[in-house]
């Protein structure tokens, strides 16, 4: 990056509950294209984020993300479990975008956590990696 080129941030919210599975890729390609048009070109990080009512058993949050990993055939890189919460990284073929990170690619990050107060199991899937709390 040189002295005369900037980086922008542009942080687009969408809360739709469409079960359309061609949504979010449609969405992406429409904000590359504006971006295109504007002479930028655009690295674009999707978080999606779900949840289950009620708490999981013991072991339960570990399990289920590595079955969503199992289901895309992705691999996972690195895992971070503390109480609550477990996040796993990781690369799968079918997604294009990715981020070097060390010498492995990363391009999929998922995590669980529980919160008390309201009753809630939160499940948030990002691409690339999850850019917000979880």
């Amino acid at each position: 990056k040189t002295a005369t080129q900037t980086e922008n941030y542009l942080i687009i919210t969408i809360g739709d509950k469409t079960k359309e599975k061609s949504f979010v890729p449609k969405m992406q390609e429409e904000i590359r294209q504006i971006s295109k048009k504007n002479g930028s070109s655009p690295h674009i990080n999707t978080c999606l984020i779900g949840w289950l009512n009620g708490t999981l058993r013991d072991g339960e949050q570990q399990d289920l993300l590595q079955k969503a990993f199992q289901a895309i055939d992705g691999t996972i890189i690195d895992k971070l479990e503390t109480g609550q919460l477990s996040s796993y990284t990781g690369f799968a073929l079918g997604i294009m975008e990715w981020l070097q990170v060390g010498d492995q690619k990363i391009n999929l990050n998922m995590a669980m956590r529980y919160s008390q107060y309201d009753n809630r199991t939160y499940v948030t899937i990002g691409s690339p990696i999850i850019t917000r709390e979880y």
